[in-house]
């Protein structure tokens, strides 16, 4: 009877252990991979006087990856580098400027606050903010140019949602915005306007693996 009741006990304490919700707790790693609609501006020095700002827009692939830890209970902080690319963008060319781009591309290297507000339902709110590239690729450079480009202000924001696939890796999507402002420098001893002026807005939908 005794043996009976141990084994009994341990079967109950096992079950009721498994029963228990996984916590998001400890090493934050996430790998996300998805597609981005992004939109960049940007001007040059060298464009005909009076012309505006050039548009190029389209859809793209986007990776991010995270790397950080849990400083409280479902908050993590991490940092995180990203990138978003458009081959053949859709170009607007500002006004009197024959300038289109072939390519373009944003980066990001952000300290992200990750917040698991529902845990049990993996529901998950993120933002952050560092500093970024955007760069662009005109189609009147020669070939093996390297593209243009010039560093900003980023930030981004987002939400997504997870499922654990074991003890310790969840399985989801993220939904987020990214955006990167690289300011003008007309300011450098001997331009009389700016070289390049750029900036970059992103709406990325992706899947990401969480080992967390």
């Amino acid at each position: 009877m005794r043996a009976r009741a141990v084994a009994t006990l341990i079967l109950t304490s096992a079950t009721a252990a498994a029963d228990l919700p996984r916590a998001h707790d400890g090493l934050y790693l996430r790998l996300s991979l998805g597609v981005a609609a992004q939109q960049s501006s940007f001007a040059f020095a060298d464009q005909p006087t009076g012309g505006a700002m050039h548009r190029a827009s389209g859809v793209g692939a986007a990776y991010a990856a995270a790397l950080g830890g849990t400083v409280a209970r479902g908050l993590v902080v991490a940092g995180e580098v990203s990138s978003r690319g458009v081959e053949a963008p859709d170009t607007v060319p500002g006004r009197g400027s024959p300038l289109a781009a072939r390519a373009t591309s944003a980066s990001s290297l952000l300290a992200v606050v990750d917040w698991y507000q529902w845990p049990a339902r993996g529901v998950h709110l993120l933002g952050g903010a560092g500093v970024g590239t955007v760069s662009v690729e005109l189609a009147s450079d020669a070939a093996g140019d390297d593209p243009r480009s010039r560093a900003g202000t980023a930030w981004m924001f987002g939400a997504g949602v997870e499922r654990f696939v074991s003890d310790r890796w969840s399985l989801g999507v993220v939904a987020r915005f990214d955006a990167c402002l690289a300011p003008d420098d007309s300011g450098e001893e001997g331009r009389a306007g700016p070289r390049f002026h750029a900036a970059a807005r992103a709406a990325t939908l992706a899947l990401s693996g969480t080992l967390h």
